[in-house]
């Protein structure tokens, strides 16, 4: 089982400065599994979506055909831990949930969408899952080459994401939090 990365925890957030620890009630966004997003081209030709650490620029990837979207429900614990919600259509209820980064596609014909890349780990860290919710259509079928990847912009993506104004637009680095203590952007 893959370990959630390291350098991933380097711009640490705790879940109160990113999304508010107010909201009890579970938010949801539309998400592909990672399986569905294939590398077609590149250096992970063959290999589905990862972590943002091994993704390459200029890698092509298609969102598969047949590719449903689903429902991620997640909602802030009380020890201000973002977890996946028991009402949640994809992903393991009470898991924790990760913004790994950003990543922005371009069509062979110009057509930029940008996405964030969501990792669900388990109780030890491990990677259960990874999301792909995309910011701007993806057509099934359409190669799109990567043309950047971001961790800084994460936290306002995923603000826009989820529709609600960030609670502090400054990232802050977790003061003595475990790697699990909070969303990572």
């Amino acid at each position: 089982m893959q370990n959630y990365p390291d350098s991933a925890f380097q711009n640490n957030v705790i879940a109160a400065d990113f999304a508010g620890c107010d909201r009890v009630f579970p938010q949801s966004v539309p998400v592909h599994d990672a399986s569905a997003f294939c590398a077609v081209e590149g250096v992970n030709e063959g290999d589905s979506l990862s972590v943002l650490d091994d993704l390459v620029p200029d890698d092509v990837y298609v969102l598969a055909a047949d590719s449903p979207t689903s429902s991620l429900a997640f909602h802030m614990t009380s020890g201000h831990v973002p977890e996946i919600a028991a009402s949640s259509e994809t992903g393991t209820a009470g898991a924790s949930l990760h913004l790994d980064g950003t990543v922005t596609l371009m069509s062979a014909a110009g057509r930029i969408a940008r996405a964030i890349i969501l990792v669900e780990t388990d109780m030890r860290d491990h990677i259960a899952g990874i999301y792909l919710a995309p910011l701007d259509p993806i057509a099934p079928g359409t190669p799109f080459s990567i043309i950047a990847l971001d961790r800084l912009a994460t936290r306002a993506a995923f603000d826009d994401l989820v529709g609600h104004a960030p609670v502090d637009a400054v990232m802050k680095p977790a003061k003595n939090a475990a790697p699990s203590a909070g969303i990572r952007a």
